[in-house]
């Protein structure tokens, strides 16, 4: 009797296959929810949530003397709150996107700029443990579990505003200007002294 050996494996391999399949996975989905301006953070229970939606930025007075920032903004954020020993630890992770205009410092006219955020950050109910954290840490104020979205978001696009704004060189009508004025040599003081003393 001639046995096909190719088909003999092939069946072997199938058998082993299957004696040894993993169960499904199943991902547990986070559902997302809607944002607030103010997160009351003692109302969670330990676990993940995720909230998105938009901010009006006309509230926003600290940030209006540097930029004007066109709303509505874009915010999404995740919070984890974890069980330690006798306390609960809770991060603020998320994205915020948004658009300002800002003057510019070489024709003083208007320049849009694309602010983004991409933060984490560790929840503390008080100044005092802030500045207790690690450097590489970054804290949040929550006084009494209390997180103001708003001023989160407001404190994140004043990071992301860039330190200088300006147009592109090829846009800029800045980059026309001309003066006449030439910057003395550092030495010509000195070297007008010696003359009056040579004389």
């Amino acid at each position: 009797m001639m046995i096909d050996h190719r088909n003999a494996a092939l069946q072997y391999l199938i058998i082993v296959f299957d004696s040894h399949a993993s169960p499904p996975y199943y991902a547990r989905l986070m559902s997302i929810q809607p944002l607030p301006l103010k997160l009351d953070l003692t109302q969670l229970a330990v676990g993940d949530y995720c909230f998105a939606g938009v901010v009006d930025p006309r509230p926003m007075d600290r940030i209006a003397d540097r930029a004007t920032v066109a709303g509505p903004i874009d915010v999404q954020l995740q919070v984890a709150i974890g069980k330690q020993v006798g306390t609960a630890e809770i991060l603020v992770t998320g994205q915020i996107h948004a658009q300002a205009t800002m003057q510019c410092e070489r024709c003083l006219g208007n320049v849009h700029v694309r602010l983004a955020s991409d933060f984490e950050l560790t929840v503390v109910d008080s100044e005092e443990a802030a500045d207790a954290l690690p450097m590489d840490i970054t804290p949040v104020v929550a006084e009494r579990g209390q997180l103001s979205v708003l001023t989160l978001v407001e404190d994140e696009l004043i990071l992301a505003l860039p330190i200088v704004a300006v147009h592109e060189k090829e846009n800029c009508s800045g980059t026309d200007w001309t003066t006449s004025y030439q910057k003395p040599h550092p030495m010509a003081a000195l070297a007008k002294l010696k003359d009056q003393q040579d004389k």
